[in-house]
């Protein structure tokens, strides 16, 4: 029982720290705390003495402040020297580097290849030995290398084995110990320095590859930073279901608003305290005529109350609206509302930001969320956005783009289950907020695209008993389960 507890207890551990790392990326954080790439010398493989490794990280030329994730090495160009490979989380995803550094060193490369029945073909395993001539010099005269599947993080660098020779150009004798149950090791020779060959199990003979450097067709480019914008267009891909929105008059009466209704409604947060909130609410008073000819409600609530123990908040938010003379509906945020369209917005955008100010949700005629403005949003552009347009999933992916592109047109971009998942996704952000009659709402909604599904007719049926609606929850759970008869989760469920 008490070994039993304990994996329960590092499991959930477990769970916690991957969600908090999860939490931590969604935040935009940085995963390697802006540290620099680190490059050591191994200075007594170099000849040195003292320390064994030394920091080099500057004069390598390879300390970039890139959110590193991988690195692999390859002759890229076969021009017998090793060439860096980098991916990283952040921009730019990929660095390649070209080794052009000039020296008279020799090398050799070798690709093994097994003979496939006791020994993989790949000849994953083998150990190299590489016996050069002695120069003279105290120099190795024995390489000892062996082939793995792979060393790094998220890469493969080259299956090639690609052995430096300092300036020993003569190879004695190649010897490799095959991965099999016998262990056999096999001479091969001879060799010849600065190239490149195959070594086939059970054949002595070592076969000479071209050795031609090849052209690249990678060209070097300068990594170009955008601007730092302070305002973005942010259309979804899948339009998603507002919280019930409300808010406080200046006089502190509550009210509802309602969304929808043929209408296209933008709700604007501001404050008094923000000087382009305060442009962006005169420009929509100066053009209230064109919004209104084009069916575009306005509701701006302000959160000066939220942000300041000032009790003089409502009263200068006021004030504001008097001096512009907004003609749309204006009010303060009721307590709560912030948090709920900051989720709103974390559903749909993966960096979990904190909302700017100003910052606008563009609500369509059905009532569900259409686009997200952060900064001010010009009347032109809502004007544009407004137009009852019905777009299709490959028509609404272009839009949300936010560079320009060629879209692919493919089953899993139209595919139901696809269209299901934002809805499902919603769902289960509804239920955090304890709200499960607009989660059991988004569940049919996802029923609606993928009828098919037996996970979203098991989640409406978990939610159904919830509410004690036996016969709803066992007539979706009794779907659930002639749709995945295997499950045996369902199955209980039902029971």
């Amino acid at each position: 029982m008490s070994q039993a507890k304990n994996d329960r207890d590092d499991s959930r551990q477990q769970a916690g720290a991957s969600q908090s790392l999860d939490r931590m990326i969604r935040q935009g954080r940085s995963f390697s705390g802006r540290e620099r790439h680190c490059v050591f010398l191994n200075t007594l493989a170099a000849g040195g003495h003292g320390d064994r490794f030394a920091m080099i990280s500057a004069v390598s030329g390879l300390d970039f402040p890139d959110d590193g994730r991988a690195l692999a090495y390859v002759d890229w160009d076969h021009d017998g020297d090793l060439d860096l490979w980098f991916s990283n989380r952040n921009a730019p995803r990929l660095r390649f580097l070209r080794n052009d550094i000039s020296g008279k060193n020799h090398f050799i490369q070798l690709r093994l290849m097994g003979n496939g029945v006791e020994t993989n073909r790949n000849g994953i395993g083998a150990r190299v030995t590489i016996v050069l001539k002695d120069s003279g010099n105290g120099a190795p005269s024995k390489l000892i290398k062996t082939l793995r599947a792979g060393e790094g993080f998220l890469a493969q660098s080259s299956s090639w084995l690609h052995c430096g020779l300092g300036d020993s150009a003569e190879i004695e004798q190649v010897t490799v110990r095959w991965p099999n149950q016998s262990g056999d090791a096999e001479n091969f020779g001879p060799l010849v320095a600065n190239r490149r060959y195959e070594l086939v199990q059970g054949a002595s003979n070592p076969q000479a590859l071209p050795n031609e450097p090849r052209q690249l067709a990678i060209k070097s480019s300068t990594l170009n930073v955008p601007p730092q914008a302070n305002k973005h267009r942010i259309p979804l891909v899948y339009s998603l279901p507002p919280p019930r929105l409300g808010y406080f008059d200046f006089e502190g009466r509550p009210h509802e608003f309602e969304l929808g209704s043929q209408h296209v409604t933008l709700v604007n947060l501001w404050s008094t305290t923000c000087q382009p909130c305060v442009e962006e609410l005169a420009e929509f008073a100066r053009r209230a005529d064109e919004l209104e000819t084009a069916g575009i409600r306005i509701l701006a609530i302000s959160i000066d109350a939220l942000q300041s123990d000032d009790p003089q908040a409502t009263s200068s938010a006021k004030g504001l609206v008097d001096r512009l003379e907004m003609p749309f509906v204006t009010g303060m945020a009721p307590p709560g509302v912030m948090d709920q369209l900051q989720r709103l917005h974390n559903t749909v955008i993966n960096l979990e930001r904190p909302l700017p100010l100003p910052t606008s949700f563009l609500i369509d005629r059905n009532g569900r969320l259409d686009i997200i403005y952060k900064g001010p949003v010009e009347v032109d552009t809502l004007l544009a956005d407004a137009r009852d347009v019905q777009f299709g999933p490959l028509e609404r992916l272009q839009r949300a783009a936010a560079f320009p592109g060629t879209a692919i047109d493919n089953d899993i971009i139209n595919s139901p289950t696809m269209q299901a998942g934002i809805h499902f996704s919603v769902a289960r952000q509804l239920l955090k907020l304890g709200k499960t009659d607009q989660a059991i709402a988004e569940y049919r909604e996802a029923e609606k695209q993928a009828p098919d599904s037996a996970i979203v007719h098991n989640d409406i049926g978990v939610l159904f008993m919830r509410q004690s609606k036996i016969d709803l929850a066992a007539e979706h759970f009794v779907r659930a389960v002639e749709l995945d008869p295997d499950d045996v989760g369902m199955r209980i469920n039902l029971a």
